[in-house]
């Protein structure tokens, strides 16, 4: 491809909450998306689908 674009990014998990993964509730999902140079991008939150 010839307007290929590359970057090195890096994702950091920031939902602990003192627990670490001990259980499904425990912890959050937020994290960090960071790339050099650029802005960091938001988290994104999915929908809750009901069971």
């Amino acid at each position: 491809m010839a307007n290929a674009h590359e970057y090195r990014v890096e994702v950091v998990w920031t939902g602990n909450r003192g627990e670490g993964t001990r259980t499904y509730r425990a912890y959050g999902r937020d994290h960090e998306v960071t790339a050099e140079g650029k802005p960091s991008i938001p988290p994104r939150r999915s929908r809750i689908i009901p069971r």
